[in-house]
């Protein structure tokens, strides 16, 4: 799930791997991959999003952890910055950072990086951004 507040996206740390990353996660069972980006979004940040807020921005596979990984990444953009409440156990760390800042990170999950670097400029337009 990229968030993005202006030129910012969400990047967090969790405590069971290094490098930033998006909030994010695996399907459950019969879950749509919209809802999972909604529910791990919760989860993770505390933030609330319904689905129809959310586009599917880039879909890749990958190897990551020793695992061919399918990624669908979805990208919400918000007018004003939220209150943020990671759940201190899974996030250990979480802000808005410009990309280029975020991408001076050499374990970055390589879907997050993936996406930022085909991002233009570094983040979605206003156009993708469904604005």
């Amino acid at each position: 799930m990229a968030l993005w507040c202006g030129p910012r996206v969400l990047i967090l740390r969790q405590s069971y791997r290094p490098g930033s990353t998006f909030p994010g996660g695996g399907l459950r069972r019969g879950e749509a991959p919209v809802l999972a980006a909604c529910r791990e979004l919760r989860e993770e940040t505390g933030l609330d999003l319904p689905p129809e807020r959310l586009r599917l921005a880039r879909e890749v596979t990958l190897r990551f952890e020793g695992c061919l990984d399918h990624v669908q990444v979805f990208e919400a953009r918000l007018a004003t910055e939220p209150t943020l409440r990671p759940d201190r156990r899974e996030v250990v760390a979480l802000g808005f950072q410009h990309p280029e800042a975020a991408l001076r990170d050499p374990a970055m999950a390589p879907y997050v990086r993936v996406y930022l670097e085909a991002a233009p400029w570094g983040w979605p337009s206003e156009d993708a951004a469904g604005r």
